[in-house]
């Protein structure tokens, strides 16, 4: 599994399936929390990503969905991106949803800035250690 702001990951690609089967599907998260039995808010933080998720609960999920396990575990691991309609015998449309690219794009996004952030402290610690070692050399005498 990657690491919490990857977007490869696998947990960020299983909350982006489940959004997708969502919209698909025509559920709210309203429906899902209730379908869960929990509360709307711990149910968006889990899809959403401030809130850890893991088999079990996606399981559940599943269930409610009427989701084959094999069928969401399937599309988790295999190449295809993913957009367009999860079960290819749904009466539903396949769309791609507009909020879905969005989600994407923030987590790219997101993951690039980490990136950013470590190398500007890698090459601020790189500039300080040459200014130190070259403000040694000088104060050395000859």
């Amino acid at each position: 599994m990657g690491a919490p702001g990857d977007a490869s990951s696998a947990p960020d690609r299983a909350r982006r399936l489940l959004r997708l089967y969502l919209e698909q599907r025509g559920t709210g998260l309203q429906q899902l929390a209730v379908g869960l039995r929990a509360p709307a808010e711990e149910v968006a933080g889990r899809l959403n990503g401030s809130d850890p998720i893991d088999l079990d609960w996606v399981e559940k999920v599943l269930a409610v969905l009427g989701v084959p396990p094999g069928e969401f575990f399937t599309r988790l691991y295999g190449d295809e991106p993913l957009d367009g309609d999860p079960s290819p015998d749904l009466d539903t449309p396949t769309v791609k949803p507009e909020s879905e690219s969005e989600v994407l794009h923030r987590d790219e996004v997101e993951g690039l800035v980490d990136e950013a952030r470590a190398l500007i402290r890698g090459a601020t610690r790189m500039a300080e250690a040459r200014a130190k070692a070259d403000r040694e050399s000088q104060d050395e005498p000859s």
